[in-house]
Parts: C-alpha cells; structure tokens; sequence
C-alpha cells in the first residue's frame, strides 16, 4: 500500500507541474486543410494521447511488474480526403494510421481505412471501418479520454488480470458490437438524419481486413449483417440520446470445418441498447450489451484467412456514469459490470468452466482540465475486480482465482 500511495503523490506531482506550465492564453485552431492534385480537400486530423500511471494488484502473477509509475503512448494522425461531385453528392475517404502497431500480430500499421459517398440520400462506408451498431453506439459519457473502466481503456493496460488471464471475449470490456467483429472490411450505410433519428446497416463478407486480393477462405464467422438506430436531440433544454443494435454472425457454415467448429458454429447474436440525458451541465447514461452463441475468433487479415476457436462467448455487460462539467473542468464517475460464460466445444459436446463465469467490475473517478482548444489535462482514479471461472492458476495466489487492481493515470491529450 505504501507503495502505491507513493505512486499516485508522484502522479499528483506531474499533473501539478503540466498545470503550472500550461499557457495562459488558449491554443490557436489547427491549420485549414489543403487540395490534392486530382482537386480533393485534404484535411489532418487525429490525436496524440501520453499517460502516466500505476496501479497495485491484489493476487497478480508475480511475473508481472506491479505498483510502479509507467509511461504510456497514443497516438494517431488521420487523414481526410473529400470532393464535391457535380450531382451534388461527395466522394471522399479516410485513412487512420496507427504508428505504434504491434505488426507482428496482425494489428497493422493502417487502423482503418474507408472510402465514402455521401448525399441527400445519407452515406455509404466501403472498407475497414467499424459497424453501424458501434458508430452510433451511445452510453454515458466519459472525463477520461481513452477509455475508463467501462469499456476497456487505457487504464487495463496498467493492471493484471488473474494469473492464467481471465478467459475474456470483450464482452467483459464493451456493451457495443466491437466485441466480435472489430474493423472488418465491411460495406455500412447511414440514413439522413431526420426529427433526432437516424438507421443505419452493415454487411461484413467476413471477419477479415486489410482485404486486397486474396480470395476469401475462412473458417471463421461469415455474412454477418449489423442494423442500428439512434436518436440525438434537444426537448426542452434537456440534451436526449438513445441507441440500439442488433448484430447476427455466422450465416455460411459450408467451409471446411473440424468437428469442434462443426459444433460450436452458431449464429453469434448481439443486442445493444443505450440511453442518456444531459442537462445544465450534468450527463447522466448508460448502455447494456449481451453477446449469445458466440465464439473467439481470430480476425483475418490479407495474407491470414480468420479461424474459429472452440472458447464461447456468452455474457452481458452494463456499463453506467454520471458526470458534470463546469467551465473548463469536469468531473465524472463510471460503473461497469461484465460477465462471460466462456466454455468450450470439444467434438462431443460442450465443456463448462469450472468455477463459473468470468466476471469484471470496475469503478473509476474522474476529472477533465481543458486549457485549450483540442488540449486536454485529465486524470482518473479506479479500481477493477476480476474473477475468472478457470481451474486454479499454477502461480500466484492458487487459492484465489480473483485480483483487485487499484490505480491512477494521469494523461496530457492532444486533439488536432
């Protein structure tokens, strides 16, 4: 414990000290885009995110270093392109670029990248871009940019989770369809927003990326279809956002598969409801997501086809918050809980966890400085339980299969 007090009054120090430095006069708007040969507006955008943080966990694998001060970086340049069509529609693109990606397991230096037609009619996404249900997902809002407890963020990377990891699907991080698809190739459209409402709709080939010439032979899910609505408006002084979603996965099961696939290919299934309300200054929402029938999949890539995996996914999170902003200062506090059933397929049938279902709760308390347009000085106090219903870990604490992880971050943002 002294250790970890030690940690946060160093943390204290070097938000306190980024506060003195901060300029007293507000940043100036980043630089108008410019025009392409070919006649596109070119506009960057993005955002570079530094962290410092610490967190002490309760029956950690000794392995893992714990309840020391780290240094974390995010950080991504994003490039837009558009042109205006004679037809009165626009055709653009958009590519994110990841300079920190760990290539060597398929994450990929480009994150996304999508081209785009926009009209009258609303807008059509071509390419690696996330699903309908997760662009207009909506749920309580959030002081601390990168993630808090509620749905998996940055502050997971500074604790542990019980030794032999908790067989997680995401589904113990995210109420939004992320979980099982990520950013596939996909073709989405978006409706015009009309009266607050907007629908949208997705269609992944298959859970694979950076698709570029090679004919699609996976084992894992295939033809899976998104739908999504929401609602932005204000009634009465009242700020009102509302979502819901409906993710199906599987569809083609004519693939080679083995025996234990054979078994466990269901139609993967995701709801997705969100709700929030924002008045005076306070913001207060929520959302909940449950995944049915799924599996662990890899996600493939161009050179590697997507595979199937014998762990299921079957579990709900809920995830709330309550926040308020004053000024150039906000304060907020997230709740989340998530529980997984992740079983596995064996040829001959299905093989529960031991102990039960994988179980995360967390509770985070936040604050926000804005000292400029696009700069941010945020902070976040938290604490994650999680439990995991495998057998006994070989290291550690083997007669505590849960760990309590206690922690602050602090974080200089950057949005350009």
């Amino acid at each position: 414990m002294k250790k970890f007090l030690f940690g946060t009054t160093a943390l204290a120090a070097v938000g306190f000290a980024v506060l003195a430095a901060a300029p007293a006069n507000a940043q100036t708007a980043p630089a108008p885009g410019f025009r392409s040969n070919g006649g596109f507006t070119v506009g960057i955008s993005g955002y570079a995110r530094q962290y410092v943080g610490t967190a002490q966990t309760k029956n950690a694998n000794p392995a893992n270093t714990d309840g020391v001060i780290d240094q974390h970086s995010d950080w991504r340049p994003i490039f837009n392109f558009a042109m205006p069509l004679p037809n009165g529609m626009t055709a653009g693109a958009v590519l994110q670029i990841n300079p920190l990606a760990n290539t060597t397991n398929n994450a990929g230096v480009s994150r996304r990248q999508w081209s785009f037609l926009s009209g009258g009619f609303g807008q059509v996404q071509l390419g690696q871009h996330d699903a309908a249900g997760v662009q207009m997902h909506v749920g309580s809002a959030e002081m601390f940019t990168g993630g808090t407890v509620k749905n998996g963020g940055k502050i997971f990377d500074f604790i542990s989770g019980p030794s032999g990891n908790i067989a997680t699907s995401n589904t113990s991080g995210t109420t939004n369809p992320d979980a099982l698809e990520s950013r596939s190739n996909k073709i989405s459209y978006f409706s015009p927003r009309f009266q607050g409402f907007q629908i949208g709709g997705s269609y992944t080939p298959e859970t694979s990326y950076d698709r570029n010439g090679v004919i699609a032979n996976s084992t894992g899910y295939r033809n899976n279809w998104n739908i999504g609505a929401n609602y932005l408006d204000t009634l009465g002084g009242v700020g009102v956002r509302a979502y819901g979603s409906y993710l199906q996965m599987g569809g083609d099961h004519k693939y080679a598969l083995t025996n234990v696939q054979a078994n466990s290919m269901k139609d993967a299934k995701h709801f997705g409801l969100g709700l929030g309300v924002q008045y005076m200054g306070f913001d207060l929402g929520g959302s909940w997501g449950k995944i049915k029938d799924g599996v662990i999949n890899t996600v493939g890539n161009t050179t590697t086809a997507a595979a199937l995996g014998t762990v299921g996914m079957d579990g709900t999170a809920i995830e709330a918050g309550l926040s308020y902003t004053f000024g150039v200062f906000g304060v907020g506090y997230n709740y989340f809980v998530g529980k997984n059933d992740a079983h596995t397929f064996t040829a001959t049938g299905i093989t529960p966890q031991p102990h039960g279902e994988d179980k995360r709760t967390g509770h985070s308390l936040s604050g926000r400085y804005v000292m400029g347009p696009g700069v941010n000085l945020e902070a976040i106090v938290f604490q994650v339980k999680q439990k995991t219903g495998l057998l006994l870990p070989t290291t550690g604490n083997v007669n505590d299969r849960q760990t309590k992880s206690t922690g602050a971050v602090t974080a200089l943002i950057l949005a350009f």
